[in-house]
C-alpha cells in the first residue's frame, strides 16, 4: 500500500488525545465503609469492573478513530505489484493537422512520424499496453488499439501491435487545425486510468506555434515519461486565403457586391506581385475576376472585387491565390451568395378596414415592407401581399408564400385551415397575432388541426396596471438580440391586454427561471411570458414548417408598441424565424473545428442541408506556420526539459493535489470512520448510563 499525502500520516500521533483525555478525566472514588451493605459492596464491585472494561473499549475506539481519520486523508492506495511491476502502457499522439502535409527530404511530414511509430511498436514487450491516436483539433483514437495479453510471456500484444501499424495508412491532407491541449489532455486521461508503473507518451509534431492555447490542460501524472519528436521545418513558405466575405450574402436579382478577400504571407521571404482569382459560379453561368496583390513577409493584405448584376440562382464561388508553395490546402477558399427574390409574405387581415390606417395589418405590412403605403423599398427582405379574412375569403396559391401571417383572425372554417396545414406541413411558416377576435370558438379549426398551442382562452384586459413581459428564452435565437439592453429593452413595453394561451403540452413546461426549457419535441415550447405567467410567444414545429402564436395584437389597439422602437426589429424577428433566416440564414459559414466536425469527416467546400448551405472551409489557424520552442511547449504543458540526443521531456516534479490515483482506498477509510463513530457514540452513551 502507497499514499498520495504521506505527509498526513504524521497526524495519527493525534491518538494520543484520546489517551491523555481518559487519564485527566478517569473517576475517582473515595473508599467509605458501610458494614451493613455488604451484599450492595459485591453488586458495585461488578458494576466497576464493566465499568473499566466499557471505558478501556472507548478509549480503543476513539484511537482507532483518529487514526483512521488521519490515514483518510493520507489517501492510500494500491498499485497491484503482481500485476502491475512488470506493465507499460505505450502512448503514442501522431499529429494529423493541415501543416503536418509539409514535405522534407523524406516525404510528408506525416508519413514520416508513422515510420517512427512502427519502430517504437517494434521495439515494445509483450506486457505493453498500446494506445495510438491521430489528433488535430480532437483527438482520434485508433479502433485497433493494443492492450496486454494475460499471459506475460505470451508475443501475441507484440505480433497484434506490428500488424496494427504496418496496415495503418497515413491520413489523407488534412484541413484542421492543430490542439495540443485537446491530446495532452486524452493521454493524461488514459494515464490517469492505467495501474502500469512504466508509462511512456511520445509525440509526433510539427511544433506549430497556434495550437498551443485553446485547451485548458491538466499536469501529466509523474510516472509519465514525455518524448516529442519534432519533425517540423525551419522555414515555410506558405501564402494563404484566410477569409472570402461577400458584403451581402443574399442578393435580390439584378444586385451586384463586393467581395473581400484576405490574405496572408506567413514565410519569412517577401512575395511578389501574386495573382488572386475569383470564381463565380451558378448552374451553367459563369464568372472569373483577376486581381494581382503584394505581401511582405509575414504580413496580411486583402483585395476586393466588385461582382456585375447577377442573376437570380445560388451562386458558388472560390477564392485563388495562385502561388507555388509548400502548403496548397489554404490557397482556396469557398464562399456562397445566394440571388433571389424576396421572402413572400402573405398577411391575412382579420379586422380591414377602408382607411388603411386603421386596419389591423397597417403597422404589421408597413414595418415588413419597410416603407409607407403606396411605397417600396429595394432592398426589403420580405414582399408582402395583404388579403382580407373571413370565413368566405379563399385564399391565394400558398406555394409561393415563405409565411402566412394571421393578424387577428376571426372565425376560421375547416376549408381554410386545411391548405394551412397542408402548407406548413411542406415547411412553410405561419405566424398568427392575437386580438379581441381571438378566441376558442373562432380558432377552433386551427386547434382541430394542430395549429395552435392549445386551447385559446380569449382577451384578457386590465384598467389598472399594464402588462408587461418578463422572461424569456435569451439564448433563442428569436429573442436573443433583446438580450443586450443596447438593442433595447422589451420589458419596458406595456400592454393594456392580450390573447391568453392556455399551451397544454406538459413537454412546455417552465424551468425554475420560468421560461421553457430547450427541447427537441415538436410539441409547443413557450419563448417568453408575462409577469402573471401567461405565455406571451410561443413556437411549435408542425411537419417540416413551424408556427408561431404571438398573445399581442399587432395594431395599437391593446398597447401604443406599434409606435415603439422595437416594433420593427421584433416583428422581423417573427417572421425570419420560421423561415431560418434567425439561423444564420441560407447561407451558414461553417468552420471545420472540434464542434462541427466531431468525426473529421467535413471536407471545405459548398454542402446543401434541408433549407440551407453549409459553406466549409479549413480552419485559418493552420496557416499561420510560426513554431514554437521546445521550453515553450514544456512550459505551457508543466513539462521540465531534459538534456539528451532525442529531446525527451520529463514529467512534473510533483502530481497535483487533485489527481486520482487507481486503486485508491480512501472511500473505505471513510466508511471505518464513519462506524467508528458511531459505535463510539453508543458505547459512551452506554459507559455514562
Amino acid at each position: 500500500m502507497q499514499f498520495v499525502q504521506a505527509s498526513f500520516l504524521a497526524a495519527a500521533a493525534a491518538v494520543a488525545i484520546p489517551v491523555i483525555v481518559h487519564l485527566l478525566f478517569r473517576s475517582q472514588a473515595r473508599r467509605v465503609n458501610l458494614g451493613t451493605l455488604r451484599f450492595l459492596k459485591q453488586v458495585l464491585e461488578r458494576n466497576a469492573q464493566r465499568q473499566r472494561i466499557m471505558r478501556w473499549l472507548l478509549l480503543a475506539l476513539r484511537m482507532a478513530a483518529v487514526a483512521v481519520l488521519a490515514l483518510l486523508f493520507a489517501r492510500p492506495y494500491f498499485l497491484e505489484a503482481s500485476l502491475a511491476k512488470d506493465r507499460k502502457l505505450l502512448l503514442i499522439l501522431i499529429d494529423s493537422s493541415a501543416s503536418m502535409d509539409l514535405k522534407n527530404e523524406h516525404g510528408r511530414l506525416i508519413d514520416q512520424a508513422l515510420a517512427e511509430a512502427r519502430e517504437i511498436v517494434g521495439e515494445q514487450g509483450p506486457r505493453t499496453q498500446i494506445e495510438i491516436a491521430y489528433f488535430d483539433h480532437a483527438v482520434r483514437p485508433l479502433s485497433g488499439n493494443v492492450r496486454p495479453s494475460a499471459d506475460a510471456a505470451s508475443g501475441d500484444n507484440l505480433q497484434s501491435a506490428r500488424v496494427l501499424m504496418r496496415d495503418l495508412p497515413a491520413p489523407a491532407a488534412s484541413y484542421r487545425a492543430t490542439n495540443y491541449g485537446a491530446a495532452i489532455n486524452w493521454a493524461r486521461d488514459l494515464a490517469m486510468r492505467t495501474p502500469a508503473t512504466r508509462q511512456e507518451l511520445h509525440i509526433f509534431t510539427d511544433l506549430q506555434q497556434s495550437g498551443l492555447d485553446w485547451t485548458e490542460v491538466e499536469p501529466l501524472p509523474q510516472q509519465v515519461e514525455v518524448q516529442l519528436h519534432d519533425l517540423g521545418r525551419v522555414a515555410v513558405n506558405n501564402l494563404a486565403v484566410t477569409e472570402v466575405r461577400a458584403l451581402q450574402a443574399a442578393l435580390h436579382p439584378g444586385e451586384s457586391t463586393a467581395v473581400h478577400v484576405t490574405l496572408l504571407n506567413s514565410s519569412p521571404f517577401p512575395a511578389a506581385a501574386q495573382t488572386v482569382v475569383l470564381k463565380l459560379e451558378s448552374g451553367q453561368k459563369r464568372l472569373s475576376l483577376k486581381e494581382r496583390v503584394k505581401l511582405e513577409a509575414g504580413s496580411t493584405g486583402g483585395v476586393t472585387f466588385e461582382t456585375p448584376a447577377l442573376e437570380a440562382g445560388l451562386w458558388a464561388g472560390t477564392a485563388t491565390i495562385e502561388a507555388d508553395d509548400d502548403l496548397a490546402f489554404d490557397n482556396t477558399r469557398h464562399f456562397a451568395i445566394r440571388c433571389a427574390a424576396p421572402y413572400r409574405v402573405l398577411i391575412v387581415d382579420g379586422q380591414p378596414h377602408a382607411l388603411s390606417l386603421l386596419s389591423e395589418s397597417y403597422f404589421l405590412s408597413a414595418a415588413l415592407r419597410l416603407a409607407a403605403p403606396e411605397e417600396s423599398y429595394a432592398k426589403a427582405a420580405f414582399d408582402v401581399t395583404v388579403v382580407p379574412g373571413g370565413l368566405d375569403v379563399a385564399l391565394p396559391e400558398l406555394e409561393t408564400f415563405a409565411v402566412v401571417v394571421l393578424a387577428n383572425p376571426g372565425a376560421l372554417s375547416e376549408a381554410l385551415v386545411r391548405p394551412l396545414k397542408s402548407f406548413v406541413s411542406a415547411g412553410g411558416g405561419l405566424v398568427v397575432f392575437g386580438g379581441d377576435q381571438v378566441t376558442a370558438k373562432s380558432c377552433e379549426a386551427l386547434r382541430k388541426w394542430g395549429l395552435s398551442p392549445g386551447d385559446i382562452a380569449g382577451p384578457v384586459l386590465t384598467n389598472d396596471l399594464p402588462f408587461r413581459i418578463d422572461v424569456w428564452e435569451e439564448h433563442h435565437r428569436l429573442l436573443a438580440p433583446f438580450e443586450d439592453p443596447q438593442h433595447g429593452d422589451i420589458r419596458r413595453l406595456s400592454f393594456r391586454g392580450y390573447t391568453r394561451l392556455v399551451v397544454a403540452d406538459p413537454a412546455a413546461t417552465t424551468s425554475e427561471q420560468g421560461v421553457a426549457p430547450v427541447s427537441t419535441h415538436h410539441g409547443p415550447r413557450v419563448l417568453a411570458r408575462f409577469r402573471n405567467g401567461d405565455p406571451v410567444l410561443t413556437e411549435q414545429r408542425v411537419g417540416d414548417g413551424a408556427v408561431l402564436w404571438c398573445a399581442l395584437a399587432c395594431d395599437r389597439s391593446w398597447s401604443e408598441w406599434s409606435s415603439s422602437r422595437l416594433y420593427v426589429p421584433l416583428v422581423h424577428q417573427l417572421i425570419r424565424q420560421p423561415v431560418g433566416l434567425n439561423d444564420g440564414g441560407p447561407i451558414r459559414p461553417m468552420p471545420i473545428d472540434a464542434e462541427h466536425d466531431a468525426s473529421g469527416d467535413l471536407q471545405p467546400g459548398l454542402s446543401p442541408q434541408p433549407g440551407y448551405w453549409n459553406v466549409v472551409n479549413a480552419s485559418p489557424r493552420e496557416s499561420e506556420t510560426d513554431r514554437c520552442t521546445l521550453e515553450d511547449f514544456a512550459e505551457r504543458f508543466q513539462l521540465t526539459l531534459q538534456t539528451g540526443e532525442s529531446t525527451p521531456i520529463g514529467p512534473v516534479a510533483q502530481i497535483t493535489r487533485s489527481d486520482m490515483r487507481p486503486h485508491e482506498q480512501w472511500h473505505w477509510a471513510a466508511i471505518a470512520v464513519l462506524a467508528l463513530m458511531l459505535t463510539e457514540g453508543f458505547v459512551a452513551n452506554r459507559t455514562v448510563s
